[in-house]
């Protein structure tokens, strides 16, 4: 098991250390995601399951959107994501 997470300074590193374990299953913390510029589509090339973890102002921030809009539609934003 990897713990990878809050308190890597170098998010250049902390990127390239987060792409090297996309061959095996993993949580991941949108927000983590969002500060390592890595996109949501990159993680289509992730090997294993993966499950994200975002709350409304993560996800807001991925997707670019208003807090009160993912919170209006987080559903169908799920899904939406989901499918990407």
């Amino acid at each position: 098991a990897v713990v990878f997470g809050p308190g890597m300074l170098d998010k250049d590193l902390a990127a390239r250390g987060l792409r090297a374990l996309f061959g095996i299953p993993g949580v991941l913390v949108v927000d983590a995601l969002a500060l390592m510029a890595i996109d949501l589509a990159e993680l289509k090339t992730r090997k294993g399951p993966t499950i994200l973890t975002p709350n409304a102002s993560e996800m807001a921030t991925v997707l670019g959107l208003s807090q009160d809009e993912v919170k209006s539609d987080s559903g169908d934003l799920a899904a939406r994501v989901v499918r990407q």
